[in-house]
């Protein structure tokens, strides 16, 4: 329960600077509105992860989104 905690502590401490931009944010993931400028990214262990973006697009839910995304 300690390391949950902990790497949730991390993760809220690498989002926070970024409130203004994010739309939403869960687990280990975040969804902001342009990209966030500052922020490393990287495929390595302890590195975030870009995944992409989409110019327009609407989220409804985490099941439902619509948007044609982009790398």
């Amino acid at each position: 329960m300690f390391l949950i905690s902990k790497g949730k502590s991390i993760i809220s401490k690498i989002i926070e600077p970024y409130k203004e931009i994010c739309v939403r944010s869960h687990t280990d993931s975040m969804v902001v509105t342009k990209y966030p400028e500052g922020i490393i990214t990287g495929n390595k262990l302890g590195e975030l992860a870009y995944e992409g973006y989409a110019n327009n697009c609407v989220i409804k839910n985490s099941m439902n989104m619509k948007g044609k995304f982009k790398l």
